[in-house]
């Protein structure tokens, strides 16, 4: 929607972009009542009430090994102005992903800040704590639907280069629903993107299989290799294994420069 110029500003804090009408002052006084649940997502997410509708709120932060310098300043609002449009593209084309409620921008002198708030969603748990918990038959079934939701994305033309089962939620009513679209764009896609995104999947897996906080079978990863065949009919089981080698190699180098900086931190 278009904002009033006369409303979308309080202090440093300006409303880029809104679904429905917002009470800037309101949603910025409460959004800083709520401590930041560090646990959640890079650098945390902020979950609040504004009149008697749950948000949550994150905060735009850098990746990379020199995330500790860049941290969550940006030169422009771009980044936050793209997942808009892309979660917008995405739900208008029934695929599952959170409602975006609103996007505001802390401006300083030279860097801003930007924050995404989105629409809580209802009776959801994260991909991980469902599948830790799933019997054998619903863990083939959820991995049969997330090779699906792939293809979809593919089909609609989002390459998301930062794709991790941290960012999905397994819902009641609607399987399951997509959350960070942080860094991704759209364009036409190709088969070489879709085993880039697969590729950065699978190193998510492999990190919490490192750690401990999850176990992921060899058949069950062929189960998601076999299924992304199927429907897009690329021979993406070939491809990766000729570099199944040379990726876990690079892998290894990734986490010890990100313990060496953050102690394995996100």
């Amino acid at each position: 929607m278009t904002i009033d110029s006369e409303h979308n500003t309080y202090g440093r804090f300006h409303l880029l972009y809104a679904r429905k009408p917002v009470n800037l002052p309101q949603l910025v006084q409460e959004l800083f009542k709520v401590r930041v649940m560090k646990d959640k997502g890079r650098g945390g997410i902020r979950m609040l009430t504004l009149n008697n509708r749950r948000l949550i709120s994150r905060l735009y932060r850098h990746g990379g090994i020199f995330r500790a310098f860049t941290r969550d300043l940006f030169l422009s609002n771009t980044r936050g102005l793209r997942e808009i449009e892309i979660l917008n593209h995405l739900s208008e084309r029934g695929f599952p992903v959170v409602e975006p409620f609103c996007l505001i921008e802390e401006r300083g002198i030279l860097f801003s800040r930007l924050y995404l708030f989105t629409i809580y969603e209802e009776n959801a748990v994260d991909f991980l704590s469902y599948l830790r918990g799933a019997s054998q038959a619903k863990r083939m079934r959820l991995i049969k639907a997330l090779a699906t939701a792939l293809w979809n994305l593919e089909h609609l033309g989002v390459y998301h280069p930062d794709l991790h089962i941290q960012n999905i939620l397994v819902s009641e009513e609607r399987g399951l629903v997509f959350l960070d679209f942080d860094k991704a764009r759209m364009k036409e896609m190709t088969g070489k993107d879709m085993e880039k995104m697969l590729w950065r999947l699978n190193r998510y897996v492999e990190k919490m299989h490192a750690e401990g906080t999850i176990t992921v079978s060899m058949k069950e990863k062929l189960l998601f290799l076999r299924m992304y065949k199927k429907l897009s009919q690329h021979n993406i089981i070939s491809s990766m294994a000729k570099k199944l080698g040379r990726k876990e190699y690079m892998y290894r180098i990734g986490w010890y420069f990100e313990k060496l900086f953050y102690g394995g931190k996100k």
